[in-house]
């Protein structure tokens, strides 16, 4: 069915040019050089649009047209001239734009184009490239003559690689040769002197060149040739030299080439004898391990094995045949063994192999060395079984020298586990249920294991440190020196006894001469002096002589006063007494600056009431005077058993307690905290008590020192100042 013709316009239309369209709706007027059409020859049936496909241009031929209408007149046609009809618009009759009657409005009246009328005259030919095609393509023609043109034949290119071809080989022959192969020919005489080579006679040539001369200068040819010679023999000369040196330099590396597979020969060689010889010791070894039940009948096998060296052991892995050729041997032994009655069996025979058995593996993946696998495995469950059931922890002796006998057999770790697993926890209940009444003293089962390992034994330590301040607190003079106090000594330091004692000891034994002790002329009872005199040795000289200057110089000089001041006392009974407790004391007891200060006043004493006569009676009585120096000469400093750290730790407060002790001063604990700042509450006094005397706290280094006119009331604080070391130990002294 034929479409309806749409009203459509191009792009060019212009309202003037078609004015007469407006007129008449159904009829345009078509231009001069297109056949006329009547409106009824134009049926709405027959009317259709065209349709051109994509990208045709103006010359291109539509797909379907219902309506056959002539063609246009090209650009070459005969032009109509502007008076044959009326003002031509840029669009055709039937609505299609029209290039002629554009170039009619621009002046052009047909022929060619531009000014001259000498350009083309025929409109460009549209036509269709195939797909693919380039923008040079000149159409079907030119398909048509490249398909008749005869193929050309491409001639083979030639062979690259071609057989070079062979030198003539040039042969040097010598004067005499040569005159000898010529003798019995005629040679003939060329002169190539000239243009041309000429035959000629000799006497011909001669007669043109003068006869040959010994001057250089008339030989220019066989100098020439000579020259030519000697640079071609140099040029060969060279490549035969640096060919004969590319050729020693190849013997050269041939030759060591040689002597590295000499090498590795001989190398490989000792490996394969080294191979034989480790195949036959571990042979030897494997019959040894399953025919010999002790490690005794294992020696020579593992001898052998030993005197391999040391590197062949590491590579072959020959430590963990060793370790498997053990399992038999020790099993057997483990099996009856008793570890405390026989702490060194199989000792002695470890021993000469540890060095092999305890290489450290290379393989970063085993856990543990065969060695300490066997050693874990065999050893460790008897060891345990032993450790833990049969050993008497109160006897030390056989643990001790069990683990003495086998600690450079056993792995560090495996040492660690019986000291932390096995040892330990026992050693320390012993100590925590030990009381001084029990039968056996806490050092007999506790110092003999600090010659093994004292590091190791720093808990148990502690703990007897402990156990000891709490049985010294509980000390009586009446009891004597505590049993084995003495062989406990080793584990302080110096400082560490003396404040141990100051605070433990020292403050019993003076209660007890202050309440227990009477200087009686009548009846002397010295069971308390003789006690206290005991110590001597243990305490030090300094507060020894301190105690005794105190607690006894004081109550025997009112004695000797009240005594001396008596009308009818007989001075002969007095000097017999004053002998006998001058004579009473040890010389080193009785040379201690307490003692000898109290026996010098009591004879000054005496002295004074001899000359004094009967008015002795009204005598002051002697003042006991602080021992502000000491008379005594340093004692040489004893060694102590055990050697403190090199590195201690000094703070303020040893500090303080070296001046004070160097003053004849006690530093005491109060076991209190000062309110305010919550310090601990120190106290230095004449006095080994620490009841009397100036009370300060420590805080960052810096003395805090309560007043001493300041009593604390119910409810009050004390107010502290602080004052320098010096301004302390005044304080303290006064």
């Amino acid at each position: 069915m034929a479409r309806r013709k749409s009203m459509y316009m191009d792009e060019g239309t212009d309202s003037d040019d078609s004015a007469a369209s407006d007129e008449h709706t159904s009829v345009r007027q078509a231009p001069s050089f297109v056949p006329s059409t009547t409106a009824h020859e134009q049926t709405e049936e027959e009317q259709t649009i065209e349709r051109r496909s994509f990208g045709a241009g103006l010359g291109a031929q539509p797909e379907s047209m219902d309506i056959e209408s002539p063609p246009r007149a090209g650009l070459g046609a005969t032009p109509v001239p502007k008076t044959a009809g009326p003002a031509l618009s840029r669009t055709s009759g039937s609505g299609g734009f029209d290039p002629a009657a554009l170039m009619r409005q621009m002046g052009w009246t047909g022929g060619g184009l531009g000014k001259d009328g000498s350009g083309i005259v025929d409109p460009i030919q549209v036509k269709m490239r195939p797909s693919r095609a380039g923008v040079a393509f000149g159409g079907k023609e030119t398909l048509k003559a490249q398909a008749a043109e005869p193929e050309q034949v491409q001639e083979a290119p030639p062979k690259v690689w071609k057989r070079r071809e062979k030198k003539p080989r040039v042969v040097y022959r010598t004067y005499d040769e040569i005159l000898a192969q010529a003798a019995d020919q005629p040679v003939p005489i060329l002169d190539a002197t000239g243009a041309e080579i000429q035959a000629a006679s000799l006497s011909e040539a001669l007669a043109r060149h003068p006869v040959p001369t010994s001057a250089h200068e008339s030989l220019p040819e066989l100098r020439h040739n000579m020259s030519l010679l000697c640079d071609g023999t140099k040029e060969k000369l060279g490549k035969l030299a640096r060919h004969a040196a590319g050729l020693g330099e190849r013997m050269h590396i041939l030759e060591r080439s040689l002597a590295t597979a000499h090498a590795q020969t001989s190398h490989y060689e000792q490996e394969r004898s080294s191979l034989a010889s480790v195949l036959e010791t571990v042979a030897a070894l494997q019959h040894a391990s399953h025919a010999c039940l002790s490690l005794s009948e294992l020696v020579p096998a593992m001898e052998q094995v030993a005197a391999l060296p040391r590197d062949t052991i590491q590579r072959y892995g020959l430590d963990e045949a060793m370790a498997g050729a053990l399992v038999p041997a020790l099993k057997h032994m483990t099996s009856q063994w008793d570890p405390l009655r026989e702490p060194h069996a199989g000792t002695r025979e470890l021993s000469l192999w540890i060095p092999i058995l305890l290489t450290t593996s290379t393989e970063a993946e085993r856990p543990m060395t065969p060695y300490e696998s066997v050693m874990w495995n065999i050893w460790m469950p008897a060891a345990r079984q032993a450790l833990v059931n049969a050993w008497d922890v109160y006897d030390a002796a056989p643990a001790v020298a069990f683990i003495e006998a086998w600690r450079d057999l056993l792995p560090p770790f495996m040492l660690d586990n019986v000291f932390d697993q096995l040892l330990l926890p026992k050693l320390e209940r012993a100590v925590q249920t030990w009381t001084p009444r029990a039968d056996v003293p806490m050092h007999v089962f506790v110092l003999p294991w600090l010659t093994l390992s004292e590091a190791r034994m720093a808990s148990v330590v502690s703990e007897t440190r402990r156990k000891w301040r709490s049985v010294l607190s509980a000390w009586h003079v009446s009891q004597g020196i505590p049993a084995h106090l003495e062989a406990w000594r080793g584990i302080y330091s110096t400082k560490e006894w003396d404040a141990l004692l100051l605070e433990r000891i020292v403050p019993s034994i003076s209660r007890a001469l202050r309440t227990q002790f009477r200087v009686d002329p009548s009846q002397q009872d010295m069971q308390v002096l003789e006690q206290v005199l005991a110590w001597a040795g243990v305490l030090r000289d300094s507060v020894l002589s301190r105690l005794l200057h105190v607690e006894l110089g004081t109550p025997w000089l009112q004695v000797l006063h009240a005594w001396i001041t008596q009308p009818d006392a007989d001075l002969r009974e007095i000097a017999a007494w004053y002998e006998f407790w001058r004579s009473w004391f040890p010389p080193p007891v009785a040379r201690l600056p307490g003692l000898s200060h109290m026996f010098m006043q009591g004879l000054r004493h005496i002295n004074a009431a001899l000359d004094r006569g009967a008015d002795r009676v009204h005598m002051p009585a002697p003042v006991v005077a602080a021992l502000h120096s000491r008379t005594e000469s340093a004692p040489a400093p004893t060694k102590p058993r055990h050697a403190p750290p090199t590195l201690e730790e000094v703070s303020f407060r040893h500090v303080i307690e070296e001046r004070a002790v160097e003053a004849d001063l006690f530093v005491r604990s109060l076991n209190t905290l000062e309110p305010a700042t919550g310090m601990a509450l120190l106290r230095i006094s004449h006095h080994m008590d620490g009841k009397v005397g100036t009370t300060f706290y420590l805080d960052d280094d810096v003395i805090f020192v309560a007043p001493q006119k300041q009593r604390s009331a119910e409810g009050q604080r004390l107010e502290y100042e602080p004052v320098s070391l010096a301004e302390l130990l005044e304080r303290a002294a006064a």
